[in-house]
């Protein structure tokens, strides 16, 4: 557990000063999560909550629509991947 905080802590630091210098925000999230060694589930968090951050900056009627489109639970996320990989390898 004290790993996780400390995953977290580091990315979140990481993140929020390398935001201030550029607005390529993937290409930060990977930097960040190479430095902290996140796992797949922390880093689909850390999106999830970037970009439920981002739909708060759309006009109010919207910000609905798009929140619905990030809340997914990780181990939904991951059972429709599987999903989608397994179609892929039978449609080859």
């Amino acid at each position: 557990m004290t790993s996780l905080l400390a995953n977290k802590f580091c990315l979140k630091t990481c993140y929020g000063h390398l935001i201030k210098y550029t607005r390529n925000r993937g290409v930060i999230l990977l930097f960040c999560m190479l430095l902290t060694s996140c796992s797949n589930q922390q880093l689909y968090k850390m999106i999830q909550e970037n970009r439920l951050q981002a739909c708060e900056e759309i006009p109010i009627p919207q910000q609905q629509m798009c929140k619905s489109q990030y809340q997914k639970p990780y181990d939904v996320y991951q059972r429709e991947l599987k999903e989608i990989e397994i179609e892929q390898r039978t449609s080859d």
